[in-house]
């Protein structure tokens, strides 16, 4: 259990990796791969589905999957408190019909700004 929840893995199908052609179930869209973030409060990361879902969580750093809010067609997870340094990130999303859908790995460099 994580998170005070059970992982939808133990109940559900095995989890659908991205492919490759652009046609994925799930994509972080900010930050981009790489891509240098100065902030000096929070960085909102911007999640995009592409088949229905119930719900989507992030990872940073291969920690906890925290869970993202919808607005506005999009998921967003507002995280603080980070290091400047190098993170990565992974999206996952739970379908409407049980699937599990895993986003590619994202790479990125926070940067705090005071």
């Amino acid at each position: 259990m994580r998170n005070g929840r059970e992982s939808s893995e133990s109940k559900s199908s095995p989890p659908v990796e991205c492919p490759e052609d652009g046609t994925a179930a799930i994509a972080i869209e900010y930050p981009q791969e790489e891509e240098t973030v100065d902030t000096a409060e929070s960085i909102f990361f911007k999640i995009k589905t592409n088949v229905p879902v119930s719900q989507v969580e992030i990872s940073i750093d291969d920690n906890d999957w925290l869970p993202c809010r919808e607005s506005g067609g999009y998921w967003w997870f507002a995280w603080s408190g980070f290091l400047s340094r190098w993170h990565t990130v992974h999206a996952r999303a739970y379908g409407h019909d049980g699937a599990v859908h895993l986003s590619r790995e994202r790479t990125f460099v926070a940067k705090i700004n005071v």
